[in-house]
């Protein structure tokens, strides 16, 4: 859950590098690269940065770098979506909302104000899959804050709970909208039921994965201390 709850944080300078620092000593590799690129799409000025370099060689990936910043950066997204209302261009006012909320929707307690949204303008079952992807990705994030980023066994566990949690959660509102509105996650059924206790358990096996490592080299630096005063 941590590339899908911190994506909202992705534009902001430090808090990205921190994920990604986290998801590369977890061994997410793929993940702390998404994160960066999305930071070098959504961050104001290494955005237009990005897109200027761009433009040197692939005209079509700089204009995509800015429609990037312009309708999924928080904050600016608002303000295009605004410039676009204030011209009487409703519809791509619309747009735009629609795509910052797609991809914000499992951010961390935001994704409830955007399934209240969707819920007052009568769009039920989007609201109910935003709910679905925020419960997920808000537990399972309260449980990693809980720890204080120690990797202590009650750490892991308390990880590895929020996480199995929020994944029967999410699942569980899932299936209570059609198929097309769920999220990655699916439903909750006979041949996955088991599926939020494997994300539980990858999830506490990635935090203690970083402390397994320092421990593994202090007793391969004292084995080694040893073996030179036996010299």
């Amino acid at each position: 859950y941590l590339d899908r709850a911190m994506g909202f944080w992705d534009a902001v300078p430090l808090v990205s590098q921190a994920t990604s620092a986290v998801q590369a000593l977890s061994g997410d590799m793929e993940g702390a690269k998404r994160t960066q690129e999305n930071f070098s799409k959504r961050c104001p000025v290494v955005s237009q940065a990005r897109s200027a370099v761009e433009a040197t060689y692939d005209v079509s990936a700089a204009k995509e770098t800015q429609r990037e910043f312009a309708y999924k950066a928080p904050v600016i997204s608002q303000l295009t979506s605004a410039a676009y209302a204030a011209r009487g261009d409703r519809a791509k006012a619309k747009e735009v909302q629609e795509i910052f909320a797609e991809t914000n929707e499992d951010a961390p307690l935001l994704g409830y104000g955007i399934s209240a949204g969707y819920g007052v303008a009568g769009d039920h079952n989007r609201a109910r899959r935003a709910a679905a992807a925020c419960t997920g990705s808000t537990l399972s994030t309260a449980a990693g804050l809980a720890t204080g980023g120690m990797t202590t066994a009650t750490s892991v566990a308390t990880v590895a709970a929020g996480t199995t949690v929020g994944g029967y959660a999410e699942r569980g509102i899932n299936n209570s909208v059609g198929e097309e509105f769920r999220t990655a996650a699916g439903g909750l059924s006979k041949e996955n039921w088991t599926a939020p206790l494997k994300e539980g358990a990858v999830a506490g096996a990635m935090l203690s994965a970083p402390a397994q490592g320092k421990f593994t080299a202090k007793t391969e630096l004292r084995t080694q201390a040893s073996e030179n005063q036996g010299a």
